[in-house]
């Protein structure tokens, strides 16, 4: 069996979602090189997010890095959403678009593409943490452990 053939046989019927899934990931790619202000979201700092949390409406935060970025340490109370499940989560957060959403990610890129994903859902009030989790370590704001 030539190489060309067993590859086929491998791939099997989902040797046609090569080209969609890469042109998603470029999209994604692309959406992530965008400035800020062009995702109609406003930014927080993380010592102004330490007071909000502690507030009387304290904004959801939604996590988006992958699952051992997240159990390396997060804030506390935060939803664990990875980017890459944001789009089929929409539904599950829509319960909290009355509230403020804050985004987080490593350095916040991959949260203003998933804050893209929440604005084009509906949320009104999209937040995305200034310099992510690595401003916030920075910072020397408290971690949670893997959650609860």
């Amino acid at each position: 069996m030539s190489r060309r053939a067993e590859r086929r046989s491998r791939l099997g019927p989902l040797r046609w979602l090569r080209l969609p899934l890469a042109v998603a990931m470029l999209a994604l790619a692309a959406l992530m090189l965008l400035p800020p202000g062009w995702f109609g979201m406003g930014g927080i700092a993380p010592e102004l997010l330490t007071a909000r949390l502690a507030g009387a409406r304290p904004p959801l935060v939604v996590d988006v890095r992958t699952g051992p970025e997240f159990a390396a340490g997060h804030i506390d109370g935060a939803l664990p959403v990875p980017l890459h499940t944001v789009p089929f989560r929409v539904g599950e957060l829509g319960a909290h678009k009355g509230r403020p959403v804050v985004l987080v990610c490593m350095s916040g890129h991959r949260s203003r593409v998933a804050g893209l994903f929440l604005r084009l859902a509906g949320f009104a009030e999209v937040i995305n943490l200034d310099g992510g989790m690595a401003a916030w370590r920075a910072g020397g704001l408290p971690l949670a452990g893997p959650p609860r």
